[in-house]
């Protein structure tokens, strides 16, 4: 398939301050919680280069070095928040053209089949994320009191990698949002959904760690 580079942006640089630690160096099954991602974008086939955004970057690096990641090209600092932080990595490709798959570092359980998937989505429609159905009722409340009660049909929970073509992404002008799909949709683009995983969980409380540990398969333990 011919097709432009594809970046991977993994966001490693969030306060954890629900966790009281950094997250990504937390352990999962023995091993830190960053590697997983790590491991699996460099698996990914139409991955071809990985830039990791955080700010511990001697022990990032090492832990490149020391389990054979070699599609990063560059650690960049994080910023004030996520949507910051992103964009100094999305800053540190030197190309204008490609697609850019930004993930959170703090989804370890992602698989390799799950960003291609997104990825090969992205190149025919340009934007992609993966979704998966909410299973509660969801309600809207303000002061303490149910404003409206939205079609559980229609709401899907996204997750990440969320992949875009470069140049879309550069003219994006939002300073902050949940995540990068919203950037895109303010310039009136329609991303492409494809079907997520449950088991790609974000790790955000100590407690997430053991689910995820209850998740990991064969295949994830023995990275």
């Amino acid at each position: 398939m011919n097709r432009n580079k594809v970046t991977a942006v993994i966001a490693a640089g969030g306060s954890s301050t629900r966790m009281g630690f950094d997250k990504m160096f937390a352990e999962l099954n023995n091993k830190p919680i960053l590697l997983y991602s790590l491991k699996a974008f460099q698996a990914a086939e139409l991955i071809d280069e990985i830039i990791v955004v955080g700010n511990n970057t001697e022990k990032i690096s090492a832990l490149c070095k020391e389990h054979g990641i070699t599609k990063l090209i560059a650690i960049v600092s994080g910023g004030e928040d996520r949507s910051a932080s992103v964009r100094n990595g999305v800053n540190a490709i030197t190309r204008e053209s490609g697609l850019v798959a930004v993930h959170d570092g703090a989804r370890p359980l992602i698989t390799a089949e799950l960003i291609n998937k997104v990825i090969e989505t992205a190149i025919q429609h340009k934007a992609a994320i993966p979704v998966i159905p909410v299973k509660d009722t969801i309600k809207t409340v303000a002061d303490g009191f149910i404003t409206a009660t939205p079609d559980r049909n229609t709401m899907f929970s996204a997750q990440t990698p969320q992949a875009f073509d470069l140049q879309l992404y550069r003219r994006t002008t939002l300073t902050s949002a949940t995540d990068d799909s919203a950037l895109i949709e303010q310039l009136g683009v329609k991303v492409k959904t494809v079907q997520g995983d449950i088991r790609n969980i974000k790790i955000t409380t100590p407690e997430d760690i053991k689910v995820a540990e209850s998740l990991s398969s064969q295949a994830w333990e023995e990275i």
